[in-house]
């Protein structure tokens, strides 16, 4: 609650906006950002930058490289990724034949859990300790 005694005329603004101060702000960095586009347009315009940019094209600085292009044909035929699921198909490929050319044998708990190379004497004691085993664990 205001008090009667104070003339709201003469305080301080609580908020910017609004304020003298806050407009010239604005047409501050309005002039900032319009200069800035006028720099960059005369700049495209100027004789310096049209030589730049055909040495740059001789140069093949700006040439899209292989893959990019054969990517963007793709796209364009409606293919969807083209040599993303090629590489994505080699690369599975590749692994299931690692996981083929492995010899490696399986590790004990593969072996406790599918009872092979045990002898049949030791497998109902195994039966009998791995559900107890499980119950520890969890």
């Amino acid at each position: 609650m205001a008090d009667w005694r104070i003339n709201e005329k003469y305080r301080k603004p609580r908020r910017a906006k609004g304020t003298p101060f806050f407009v010239q702000r604005n047409y501050y960095a309005l002039g900032v950002l319009v200069f800035g586009a006028f720099s960059w347009y005369l700049y495209e315009l100027s004789p310096a930058s049209q030589k730049l940019k055909r040495l740059q094209l001789q140069e093949d600085k700006l040439k899209i490289p292989e893959g990019l292009a054969i990517k963007i044909k793709h796209h364009q035929a409606g293919l969807g990724g083209g040599p993303i699921e090629e590489l994505l198909a080699k690369a599975r490929e590749k692994e299931v034949q690692k996981l083929d050319n492995e010899s490696e044998p399986p590790s004990w708990f593969i072996l406790m859990k599918t009872f092979q190379n045990i002898s049949p004497q030791v497998i109902p004691i195994i039966k009998k300790i791995l559900p107890k085993l499980y119950i520890l664990n969890s």
